[in-house]
């Protein structure tokens, strides 16, 4: 897991995934793991959601 993210790389993962229920696609996926959405609205967060994800 790379844990050093710079605060561009973390503005670009909180805007893409705030983004999947915008397109039909996204909108799919988020369904496809049983949820609406992701509360990215701090850094510590997505932070979170990154080691979730294997990031």
């Amino acid at each position: 897991m790379n844990k050093a993210f710079a605060a561009t790389q973390i503005q670009a993962m909180q805007k893409a995934v705030q983004g999947l229920g915008e397109t039909e696609e996204g909108r799919a996926v988020l369904k496809s793991i049983g949820i609406q959405g992701f509360d990215t609205t701090s850094e510590r967060r997505l932070r979170t959601l990154l080691a979730w994800l294997g990031l």
